[in-house]
């Protein structure tokens, strides 16, 4: 009949108008499982000055205790490198605010800078310019009759770190050269140099 057609039209006018139960489930957010770093918790005040300096001793004991290990020749550069996490982003800017000029690149994921003054890297690491000993592999030394036993200083030569947003951790990647020999007390320009007193290493540079 006239009456049932204009029903019949009705209902298919309002499922038109209405999405499906099945649309609609599938425009639904989906919830995703909470990343590591986002089950942190925050901390409650930005990072104190003296939080700061803690946190660049941790990374200069880290950076000399490994460079104290590495084997050093006058064209060897040696390597380290080692990554804190659990750093929040405003402690990671605090931590940088000083080198901005020195970032590198800046993305969603990852910041980068590179260092390579050793003034800046070793005010950043909160040590000495120079770390000392330092292994040497003996070549150039003539020593007859023994083993060469060189006391052995290292430099900064250049550092790059990096920290990743989403895992919040800084990852510190530092080359070292050799700076030159001599115990402290028969090497006063290295020592000089090391305490940031003078800024000429000599014949060894």
């Amino acid at each position: 009949s006239e009456r049932d057609e204009l029903k019949s039209q009705l209902d298919k006018l309002r499922e038109q108008q209405q999405p499906s139960a099945k649309k609609m489930k599938q425009q639904q957010p989906t919830l995703l499982e909470p990343s590591a770093a986002s089950c942190i918790t925050p901390p409650k005040s930005s990072p104190t000055a003296s939080e700061l300096t803690a946190i660049r001793k941790r990374f200069g004991k880290n950076a000399t205790k490994m460079i104290k290990k590495c084997t050093y020749s006058g064209q060897r550069k040696p390597i380290v490198e080692f990554s804190e996490g659990n750093i929040f982003v405003d402690t990671a800017v605090a931590l940088m605010k000083e080198y901005i000029d020195n970032q590198s690149s800046n993305t969603a994921r990852m910041t980068k800078w590179k260092l390579s003054d050793d003034t800046d890297i070793a005010n950043f690491l909160c040590t000495e310019k120079l770390i000392h000993p330092a292994k040497h592999d003996g070549k150039g030394f003539i020593f007859f009759g023994s083993k060469p036993k060189i006391y052995g200083w290292a430099k900064y030569d250049t550092m790059e770190v990096k920290y990743d947003k989403r895992e919040q951790t800084f990852h510190l990647k530092i080359k070292t050269a050799y700076a030159g020999s001599g115990r402290p007390e028969f090497a006063p320009q290295l020592v000089a140099y090391s305490m940031g007193v003078s800024n000429y290493l000599g014949d060894d540079e």
